[in-house]
């Protein structure tokens, strides 16, 4: 809003309500259902519904949870979080229990026959990015911290590089005992690596993933009722745009799009699809819905208590 306007964070609001947080949260759920359904399909891999049945019921019960109590939904958070610690711990244990006997076969030569090119890096870098983010959410309940100033920083500085020591050594263990191949082509990685390495006590290795993505679930709805800008998200991205009028000399031996898909323009076009309905109801502030939600919006927030009495509007 400050730096670039109404518009522009008018349709981060849209996009963000619509698609990004629905489908994160859509992509941890059905993942919660991977895991929660494959050691009892040891033969085969578990059905789409059931898979899709589990993910709603984690929905649901998310939804349950964040509804009651904030404080409740803080104490799940901890719990899973420690939950998912304990089995990054576990992995990457046996992982350098396995290295240390030998098995490095898959860690040579790792990058054989690859080509190199600043678009492959890229794109590799693109693939990885989703699996890394979260490193912004605590932005989003800054006013629930605690001595905000103190604790976000201090929360971000261990946070992030924990994230990625616990990512690298974890990816390294499984190298240990699955090929490049085996990784890829597994519907559900730790369920295997535990099959092969834990076994007959894979299904904790279960336990503690349905474990980590529910509580990932739960820090995506946790932090879904703030409203923020990715600010460093749409300046990154925006510069590369501006550079191209402002910076006109510079050699430009990377392209911004690498194996260009029409599903981007389908993206792009739901984006600013959001100026629909920001110029009637936002821009010219067209008021035939006063009159509607507004009884509406001071029920829920009676209703929910997201607002002292003396706020309600």
């Amino acid at each position: 809003m400050e730096s670039f306007g109404p518009i522009l964070a008018y349709l981060y609001s849209w996009t963000s309500i619509l698609i990004l947080k629905p489908s994160s949260l859509a992509i941890i759920a059905l993942s919660c259902g991977e895991y929660a359904s494959t050691p009892f399909y040891p033969a085969c891999t578990p059905p789409v519904i059931v898979k899709k049945c589990l993910a709603v019921a984690a929905i649901l019960l998310l939804t349950i949870l964040n509804c009651l109590s904030v404080k409740l939904s803080s104490y799940v958070q901890n719990f899973f979080t420690a939950a998912k610690l304990l089995i990054f711990v576990i992995i990457v244990i046996s992982g350098i229990v396995l290295l240390a006997k030998g098995n490095t076969e898959n860690l040579r030569n790792a990058f054989e026959g690859e080509t190199v090119s600043f678009g492959a890096i890229g794109l590799a870098f693109y693939n990885g990015l989703w699996a890394y983010d979260g490193w912004n959410q605590l932005n989003f309940i800054t006013e629930e911290l605690k001595d905000p100033y103190r604790n976000l920083p201090l929360a971000i500085i261990i946070g992030i590089p924990l994230v990625s020591v616990c990512y690298v050594l974890v990816n390294i263990a499984y190298f240990s005992v699955m090929t490049p191949t085996e990784l890829l082509q597994s519907p559900a990685v730790a369920v295997t690596f535990g099959d092969r390495v834990l076994h007959p006590l894979s299904w904790v290795v279960s336990l503690f993933v349905v474990f980590s993505t529910f509580g990932a679930a739960n820090g995506n709805f946790f932090t879904a009722g703030s409203f923020a800008q990715w600010a460093f998200y749409g300046l990154t991205a925006l510069s590369l745009i501006v550079m191209r009028f402002t910076k006109k000399e510079f050699y430009r031996p990377v392209r911004i799009v690498d194996k260009p898909e029409l599903e981007y323009l389908y993206c792009t076009g739901f984006i600013f699809s959001g100026l629909i309905f920001y110029f009637p109801f936002v821009y010219y502030k067209f008021s035939w819905t006063h009159g509607i939600m507004t009884p509406v919006t001071m029920y829920l927030q009676l209703l929910m208590e997201v607002v002292p009495p003396d706020r309600i509007d």
